[in-house]
C-alpha cells in the first residue's frame, strides 16, 4: 500500500531544514573544533565572532537550496535544528573554565532555550539574505532530501574520523578515565576551550562528536521508517544506526577497562573501535549510492563480471589491511608494521585495477556510467594518496605510540582519516559491481 504524500509544509520546509541542518551543524561543529584547538590558543573573544559568522553563512547557504518563497521559513526552522544539534558545543563554551566548577553552568536553564532562539533569529536573517539573492533553485525537479540528509550525514560524521585519529596519534585514549561523565561531571557540561589539556580536548572533543554522528543518524532513521524508501534502504538506515551505538558503547568499554599505564592497557577494544569506525563509515557512504538514481538504473553489461571480480577482492584485501594497520596503530608491534607494508602491494594492485575498470568499462553502462567513472577516479585517487601517505608515515611517522611532535601526529591521523575515505570509495565499487553484475546475469543485448 503506497504511503500517503507529504505536506507542501513537511515536504517543502521541514525536510529541506532538516536536511540543510545536518549539514549547518558539521559546518559548525567542525569550526568550533579547529578554534579551540590548544596548540592555536584562540581566545573566545575571537573564536566566538568567528564561529557565529560561521554559523550565519551556513544558514545561508542552507537556506538557497529550498524554494524561493520557501527560504525564510527554511532558514528559520534550519537555524532552529542546527541549534538542537549544536547545544553540546554550546554547553561546553558556556561551562566555566576552573575545573573545580566543571559540569556547573550558571543559568542553564535560560541558556538553553535563549540558544534555541538565537539559532531561530540567525536562521530567519539568513532565510532572508538567502530570498534576497534570488538565485533559483537548480533545475532537475524537486530535490530527493533525504537523500541529501545521508549526504550531509557522510559529511557530518567525516571529522570524527580525524579527530579519533587524533585521539590515537597523541595516545590521548585515556585522557578521560571515566564514562559516560567526563572527570565526574555530566559530560556535556564539561568546559573545552583553548586551556584545556590536548589530550583532554581531543578525548573529549572526540566523545562529542560522537554524539553528533548519533543523533545524524537517528533523525536519517527515523526519516527512512517515515517515508517510502522500501526495506533495504530502512534495514540499511537501522544497521547503521545500530553500529553506531555499538561503537559509542564500545568506546565507553574500552575507557572503563583501559589504564593510563600502557603496560596495563587493554588496547584490543581500541582496535575493535578504530576498525568498526571505518566500516560504519563506508556504510554510510553506501546508503548514498543506494539512494542515488544512477544506482538503480545500472542493469548488466559486458565486462562488468571482471570488475565485480576485482571490485570484491579490492574490498576484502583493504579490510585485511584495516585490520592490520590498526594493529600497529594502537599496537606498534613490528610484526604488524611489515605486514602491513607488505600487505599494501596487493590492496595497490587491486584497488587500481577495480578503478582503472570503472573508468574504461564506464561507456558500456549507459547513462549510470557517470556514477561508475566518478567512483572510479575517486578510487584511483584516493589509493594513489594512501600509497604516497603510507610511505610519509613510515618514513616520518614515528615508532612510539604516541606521536612524538605535531607533525607525526598529522600524518598519522591522515594517513588513518583517508585509509576511511578509501575503503568508502572501494566498498561502493564493490557495491556498484554487484549491481551491475549480479549472479547469473548476462549482459544486456546491445540495440
Amino acid at each position: 500500500m503506497p504511503s500517503r504524500p507529504a505536506s507542501p509544509l513537511i515536504r517543502e520546509v521541514i525536510q529541506p531544514a532538516w536536511a540543510g541542518s545536518i549539514g549547518v551543524a558539521a559546518v559548525v561543529w567542525t569550526a568550533w573544533f579547529a578554534l579551540h584547538l590548544p596548540w592555536l590558543g584562540l581566545s573566545e573573544q575571537i573564536a566566538k565572532p568567528i564561529l557565529l559568522a560561521t554559523w550565519f553563512v551556513a544558514l545561508i547557504v542552507a537556506s538557497i537550496g529550498a524554494l524561493h518563497h520557501r527560504r525564510i521559513k527554511v532558514g528559520v526552522t534550519c537555524g532552529f535544528y542546527s541549534s538542537l544539534l549544536g547545544l553540546a558545543i554550546f554547553l561546553s563554551m558556556s561551562s566555566p573554565q576552573s575545573a573545580s566548577e566543571a559540569g556547573v553552568v550558571p543559568g542553564l536553564a535560560l541558556l538553553i532555550p535563549g540558544f534555541l532562539v538565537l539559532g531561530s533569529v540567525l536562521g530567519l536573517f539568513a532565510g532572508v539574505v538567502a530570498k534576497s539573492l534570488g538565485w533559483p533553485v537548480p533545475p532537475g525537479g524537486e530535490p530527493d532530501w533525504f537523500k541529501r540528509a545521508a549526504i550531509m550525514t557522510v559529511v557530518a560524521a567525516s571529522p570524527l574520523l580525524f579527530v579519533g585519529g587524533m585521539v590515537t596519534s597523541t595516545n590521548s585514549g585515556m585522557a578521560v578515565p571515566d564514562w559516560p561523565g567526563t572527570f565526574g561531571s555530566n559530560m556535556f557540561l564539561y568546559p573545552l576551550g583553548p586551556t584545556v589539556d590536548p589530550a583532554v580536548y581531543f578525548e573529549h572533543s572526540h566523545r562529542l562528536f560522537g554524539t553528533l554522528t548519533g543523533l545524524t543518524t537517528i533523525i536519517l532513521f527515523v526519516w527512512a521508517l517515515l517515508a517510502d524508501r522500501g526495506g533495504r534502504v530502512k534495514v540499511w538506515a537501522g544497521l547503521v544506526l545500530l553500529l553506531v551505538i555499538a561503537q559509542g558503547v564500545l568506546g565507553g568499554i574500552r575507557v572503563r577497562m583501559g589504564d593510563a599505564d600502557p603496560t596495563r592497557d587493554m588496547r584490543f577494544f581500541a582496535v575493535i573501535h578504530g576498525v568498526l569506525a571505518q566500516i560504519v563509515f563506508a556504510m554510510m557512504t553506501t546508503l548514498c549510492v543506494y539512494l542515488s538514481r544512477g544506482y538503480r538504473e545500472i542493469a548488466a553489461f559486458d565486462g562488468a563480471r571482471k570488475l565485480r571480480v576485482f571490485g570484491t577482492a579490492a574490498l576484502h584485501l583493504t579490510l585485511v589491511q584495516l585490520v592490520l594497520g590498526a594493529l600497529y596503530r594502537h599496537l606498534r608491534h613490528g610484526h604488524s608494521l611489515w605486514a602491513h607494508v607488505g600487505f599494501a602491494t596487493l590492496v595497490i594492485i587491486a584497488a587500481l585495477i577495480a578503478g582503472f575498470l570503472c573508468v574504461a568499462l564506464a561507456g558500456r553502462a549507459g547513462a549510470p556510467g557517470r556514477l561508475l567513472k566518478a567512483w572510479g577516479i575517486a578510487l584511483l585517487i584516493a589509493v594513489t594518496v594512501q600509497y604516497l601517505l603510507g610511505w610519509v608515515a613510515f618514513m616520518g611517522g614515528g615508532r612510539a605510540l604516541e606521536a612524538a611532535t605535531q607533525a607525526q601526529a598529522y600524518i598519522r591521523t591522515l594517513h588513518q582519516a583517508n585509509g576511511a575515505l578509501m575503503l568508502a570509495t572501494v566498498t561502493v565499487v564493490a557495491v556498484l559491481a554487484r549491481k551491475a553484475w549480479p549472479r547469473g546475469s548476462r549482459p544486456a543485448a546491445s540495440a
